[in-house]
């Protein structure tokens, strides 16, 4: 009996072949995934029947019961859930450290043979340089010489900084700036209040390096930095070519979920030159109370929350004052979003946005990548993702939306599609 992973040790965005032979035919095996991550153990079981010749291709066959319902070598890792008491957290510790899965194979008479598959987030020669002066920041240097493309990265509303990613693009030969706005030493817990000139300087540190390809810095993020995503490379044209926004909102939100304890959910989130910028909700006649106060586990009770970003859009004045200027970005735009997102209409905000810029000639290539049966958790390949979690500055407990195959799904081709379109855009001719 034998399980061949080919290869056993690689980046996680790495795909991998995984056969598993020896095996009576035409019976079943059962086999089990186990990962330690970020705060314990993360597990999956599913159910395979051997062909005629006794083996088991996964990424050609699907379980036949368990916690998958997909072909796939990745089937046993995105299906894993967290085992009793573990809280949620699907990476590693910290990019440094690979995820390790133990698979082990076993017939139902108790037969069983296990095997190793390595993960790793950080490829040899990538460096981390941690920056803590006038910007909070992990710049993530690919190994080789440059020009290299470029990125700078923002998380969304949990704050801190997105490791991982960065250090995944670093290791892909995307030049990666991880840049922290809240919620991380010496910045404010809160996103309240956060000033668009903070990020000029990210930019200029990118700039000032020498090492962008083509002097060009693209900017990205998810959620909440989806939204600043959009904002910075409209308001910024000339310190941003290209944008990534992952799960974008299409105009200025307040601070929500993230605000100061003693700020109102309406209050600004963003401040520019010394004014906040407008948001959709502040003194908006059609959205009463807090949305944001409850928590929502059950996806028919998140309905409720999905529907204020839509009832406040009954107000021509504050969507004609919040929305983004995407008719401003410089360079080519990529923008990711599931149908089945529950966090907030992030399908409906990407095809808003590729509509203005399409109405505006936007001279450069606009993509959306709508994924159906995705929600708002599209991340990384093959990293597994709880639909029901409470929110790490509000604490409030919220349904994300999709699928466990629909994310995965998604996040696994996004990835690819994603660092193609980083490298293009570094390459892409510039429009007089």
């Amino acid at each position: 009996m034998t399980i061949d992973i080919t290869p056993a040790d690689a980046l996680i965005s790495t795909p991998r072949h995984i056969v598993i032979s020896g095996y009576e035919p035409n019976s079943i095996v059962v086999v089990d995934a186990r990962t330690e991550r970020a705060h314990g153990a993360w597990s999956s079981r599913n159910y395979y029947l051997t062909d005629l010749d006794g083996v088991v291709d996964l990424n050609e066959t699907a379980p036949v019961w368990g916690d998958g319902d997909a072909k796939g070598y990745d089937t046993p890792l995105w299906s894993q859930s967290p085992e009793e008491g573990v809280a949620n957290g699907s990476f590693s510790p910290s990019p440094e450290t690979p995820l390790v899965t133990e698979l082990t194979v076993s017939t139902l008479q108790g037969d069983s043979e296990t095997a190793t598959l390595t993960q790793r987030f950080l490829a040899d020669g990538v460096v981390r340089t941690d920056l803590d002066g006038d910007i909070t920041a992990h710049l993530y240097t690919p190994a080789g010489p440059g020009p290299y493309p470029t990125v700078l990265l923002l998380n969304g509303s949990d704050g801190g900084f997105s490791d991982h990613k960065a250090a995944l693009y670093a290791s892909v030969g995307i030049q990666t700036l991880t840049l922290a706005y809240f919620n991380a030493p010496g910045l404010s817990p809160w996103i309240s209040e956060t000033h668009i000139e903070y990020f000029e300087k990210g930019f200029d540190y990118l700039h000032s390096l020498g090492t962008a390809l083509n002097d060009r810095v693209i900017v990205s993020g998810q959620s909440r930095g989806g939204e600043l995503t959009l904002l910075l490379a409209s308001l910024l044209p000339d310190k941003v070519f290209g944008a990534v926004a992952y799960t974008p909102g299409a105009f200025v939100h307040s601070a929500q979920t993230s605000k100061a304890p003693e700020a109102d959910w309406k209050d600004p989130a963003w401040i520019w030159h010394g004014e906040p910028l407008q948001n959709l909700f502040h003194d908006n006649p059609y959205v009463e109370g807090n949305p944001f106060l409850h928590n929502v586990p059950r996806y028919e009770d998140h309905n409720g929350r999905n529907t204020v970003f839509i009832d406040a859009q009954r107000s021509v004045e504050h969507v004609t004052r919040a929305r983004i200027p995407v008719e401003n970005i410089n360079g080519p735009v990529l923008l990711v979003s599931g149908t089945n997102d529950k966090v907030w209409p992030a399908s409906f905000a990407s095809r808003y946005v590729k509509n203005q810029l399409e109405a505006a000639g936007h001279p450069y290539e606009v993509k959306h990548l709508d994924y159906v049966g995705a929600g708002h958790s599209i991340g990384l390949p093959t990293v597994p993702r709880v639909l029901v979690s409470a929110h790490p500055v509000s604490g409030t407990v919220s349904y994300s939306g999709g699928t466990a195959l629909g994310n995965a799904l998604a996040s696994d081709d996004a990835f690819d599609r994603t660092v193609d379109f980083i490298y293009r855009a570094a390459l892409t001719p510039a429009v007089a």
